[in-house]
């Protein structure tokens, strides 16, 4: 159902998009729940959500639930971290048995506290750091939703400087948001490796 041609479609059009994401959740919350676990299918930007998506939905009486959470609101104008914490907290309650959502969730214990509440098993996604770079520089010219996308184009045409700067890190301006560099981002994710009860997927 969202491997199809008229699925991509949507997913790629940014009119069509949040319609058909509402219109998938819906669906989800109207099919009957199953007995399985909830779940939270976890990694880095770029770094296997799909690949993972993928072997979860292989499995018989595991569905995707629509929802993804990204940990982005401290880092937009005016956010804070209680505000992404509270956005975690809406989108789990929400999750129902035998549905998995998908999340980049750097390692924090306020968040593990918000998952272990609601029962949440977690796998979390690793990749090589050189298939994570070269990925998100890619996924920066070729994906207008990126919010470096314009200025990635403008600033840093050739793939070569991309992966640079997706290494190094893109300073932020004034009107326009940054992008760490890609080993402190890997730092926030690496203690899920070590967590207790969580799956990791190499």
């Amino acid at each position: 159902m969202l491997n199809n041609r008229l699925a991509r479609k949507v997913r790629s059009s940014p009119r069509l998009r949040p319609l058909g994401i509402a219109g998938y959740q819906m669906y989800t919350r109207l099919r009957p729940a199953g007995s399985g676990p909830k779940v939270l299918a976890n990694s880095i930007p770029k770094a296997g959500t799909h690949v993972l998506m993928s072997l979860l939905d292989a499995m018989p009486g595991i569905r995707f639930s629509g929802m993804h959470f990204a940990f982005t609101g401290a880092n937009k104008p005016g956010g804070s971290n209680e505000q992404s914490l509270a956005e975690l907290e809406t989108l789990v309650s929400r999750l129902r048995p035998a549905h998995y959502m998908t999340g980049h969730i750097r390692h924090q214990p306020d968040m593990l506290a918000v998952l272990a509440d609601a029962g949440c098993r977690t796998i979390v996604s690793i990749r090589d750091r050189r298939a994570i770079a070269l990925s998100a520089a890619n996924y920066m010219r070729s994906n207008q939703r990126h919010p470096l996308n314009a200025r990635g184009l403008a600033e840093l045409p050739e793939l070569d400087d991309r992966i640079n700067a997706v290494i190094t890190g893109i300073p932020a301006t004034d009107t326009e948001q940054g992008f760490p560099a890609l080993a402190e981002r890997l730092e926030r994710y690496l203690p899920w490796l070590d967590e207790p009860g969580v799956c990791v997927v190499r």
